[in-house]
């Protein structure tokens, strides 16, 4: 099995905070794409649930991930989620199968 790492990010955001949400996500997209060791970073708004956003990221293994977290711009992020989400956001951590 490779090292690659394969996750989902579900974001809720708060009623009233939906535009807000999907530009600071959206501003993400860029920039984490030329992360050292990104192959996939898409972001997903859910269309019956306008308020409802999905990352799928993959990952060349564990480091890239975490370097990613400790960038400038994921750092900025952090920041701003507590004033546009509700609760935390789910992340699931994915496994090839077969």
């Amino acid at each position: 099995m490779s090292g690659e790492v394969t996750l989902t990010a579900l974001f809720q955001a708060k009623t009233g905070h939906e535009q807000e949400l999907a530009a600071a996500l959206a501003a993400l997209v860029e920039p984490s794409r030329k992360d050292s060791g990104c192959l996939l970073y898409t972001l997903y708004r859910d269309p019956s649930d306008a308020g409802r956003f999905v990352f799928i990221e993959k990952w060349a293994d564990r480091d890239s991930l975490s370097q990613h977290e400790r960038t400038p711009h994921f750092r900025n992020l952090l920041k701003l989620l507590p004033s546009h989400v509700e609760g935390a956001p789910q992340i699931t951590f994915l496994e090839p199968v077969g």
